[in-house]
């Protein structure tokens, strides 16, 4: 067995901002349930402090609805090509 050592940057919540906001609302809050959920509260409030920079707002009752949960299933069950 061999090891290849790679030179990778080191995590950065802004970039992964960057890419998660292009995703919608859905992906913004299961981003943020996620961190919460792993008591990630440096990077969520990074992800929160990007959010206000670009006018996202997300509204603490949004981190405990399942709505976008629902949505996402939905779709899924009316499209059939991944999402």
């Amino acid at each position: 067995m061999e090891i290849e050592r790679q030179n990778t940057e080191p995590y950065d919540e802004k970039k992964v901002m960057e890419s998660i906001a292009k995703q919608g609302k859905c992906a913004i809050l299961a981003h943020l349930k996620h961190l919460k959920e792993h008591n990630e509260f440096g990077y969520l409030k990074e992800a929160m402090d990007y959010l206000v920079t670009k006018g996202i707002r997300i509204r603490p009752g949004d981190l405990m609805g399942t709505s976008c949960v629902k949505k996402v299933s939905r779709d899924r069950k009316t499209h059939s090509t991944p999402l």
